[in-house]
């Protein structure tokens, strides 16, 4: 390979179905990969009826087999014994359900874990351990992420930047098409295979570690305000996901990691509006610190402000009372998090004009904060609170003015 002269021709996976296929099968001929299904079906001595009632199986089918040609052959072998449905449902034991290759086809052609177990001899020890480590991924994911789970002590950056390109190289990663920077993923397949293959013990653990690492310090190092185009936010919903997984699994493993991640997180979930989606790991992350023989506070004053500005941005005013959100502004205070003060004032003000409460007090501690900080934007807020705070007390001139000067300032 890569010699002189050589031309690459890369086959891709046979075009899948969308899911919205599966509301009218007289579009499912249309995609390969149905076709081929319904083909080989009838080949195993058991014709499928295309119709309405079992577009959705075959959709899954072709869709979670990746649209590998083999791989739908193998189910389609299957439908004389079992229903579209328990084929579906096998699908998540795929390397024990795909097992009736043709009885001359080559001996690696027979089954997928045959024909994965070929693919995988194939490779050097390095690009083998790479694969292991990169099932850790859900979805798609950069060159950079990659080579971060992928090395260790024992491999080196170069090492492993090496074995991934090599993993390219053989088509076990796939491209993702985007306008944005490349990016690549296991095919479900693929990443199936590597979670069951044998691994060194703690190796898994290791990579876990090492992804939930990799998308804490992205996220901490985040510039939002500049994060506002449509790419970046498909690049938002990936690391949701990912995150997701490094959450769960640092959560059962190494719990304070998963408290720096889900701060870190916060932000990710108000940016994508879905900051209810986040609040779990956040309670999760208040019971992990009351649980600690000594409180770090600035990961106590992060979680208990990050709480109360969830009640403020997901409109729920009413499941933290105001001790709550005094209790956060308290927590900012002693870990000396000014900025983390302010947010959090915000929140207890904001609690307070929804619900009525005097908060003239709040309201002149925050302004004199925001001024303190050199913040413009917070202290023109400080303006637009005490214009609602004079609304609350019926006093429309004076709040009037004061939304009077927010809007010029």
């Amino acid at each position: 390979r890569r010699v002189a002269g050589e031309v690459v021709h890369r086959l891709q996976p046979l075009e899948r179905p969308p899911k919205a296929a599966a509301q009218n099968a007289g579009q499912l001929k249309r995609y390969a990969s149905a076709e081929l299904f319904i083909r080989a079906a009838t080949q195993a001595a058991s014709p499928v009826e295309l119709n309405d009632s079992n577009a959705e199986q075959i959709v899954e089918i072709c869709r979670r087999l990746d649209g590998i040609p083999l791989a739908i052959e193998l189910a389609a072998a299957m439908t004389p014994f079992l229903s579209l449905e328990e084929i579906c449902r096998g699908l998540d034991d795929r390397f024990t359900l795909l097992t009736l290759g043709r009885r001359n086809a080559l001996p690696r052609h027979r089954t997928l874990s045959a024909t994965m177990d070929w693919s995988y001899r194939l490779l050097c020890g390095v690009e083998q351990a790479a694969l292991r480590r990169l099932a850790v991924f859900v979805g798609p994911f950069s060159l950079e992420a990659a080579c971060a789970v992928v090395a260790d002590e024992i491999t080196s950056a170069t090492a492993a930047r090496e074995a991934v390109m090599g993993l390219i190289q053989k088509s076990l990663l796939s491209p993702e098409p985007q306008a944005g920077a490349p990016e690549y993923r296991l095919l479900d397949t693929t990443r199936a295979y590597a979670l069951r293959v044998d691994a060194p013990d703690g190796e898994e653990k290791a990579a876990a570690r090492r992804h939930a690492n990799y998308f804490l310090k992205l996220l901490q190092a985040m510039d939002w305000e500049a994060e506002h185009t449509a790419a970046a936010r498909a690049r938002f919903q990936g690391y949701m996901r990912e995150c997701r997984v490094a959450l769960e699994w640092s959560f059962q493993q190494e719990p304070l990691l998963a408290v720096r991640l889900a701060i870190a997180a916060e932000r990710l979930w108000r940016e994508l509006a879905s900051v209810a989606q986040g609040l779990p790991y956040l309670v999760e992350a208040r019971r992990v610190l009351e649980g600690q023989n000594s409180i770090d506070l600035k990961l106590w004053a992060n979680v208990v402000v990050a709480l109360a500005a969830r009640n403020m941005h997901g409109g729920d005013r009413t499941r933290l009372s105001i001790s709550g959100y005094q209790e956060a502004v308290q927590a900012a205070q002693r870990a000396e998090e000014p900025f983390l003060e302010l947010r959090a004032r915000s929140a207890l003000i904001n609690f307070g004009l929804a619900t009525r409460v005097p908060m003239l007090e709040e309201i002149q501690a925050f302004s004199a904060l925001a001024k303190r900080l050199e913040d413009d934007a917070a202290d023109n807020f400080a303006t637009a609170f005490l214009g609602y705070h004079n609304l609350n007390m019926s006093d429309i001139v004076a709040a009037t003015n004061c939304f009077d000067r927010y809007i010029k300032n």
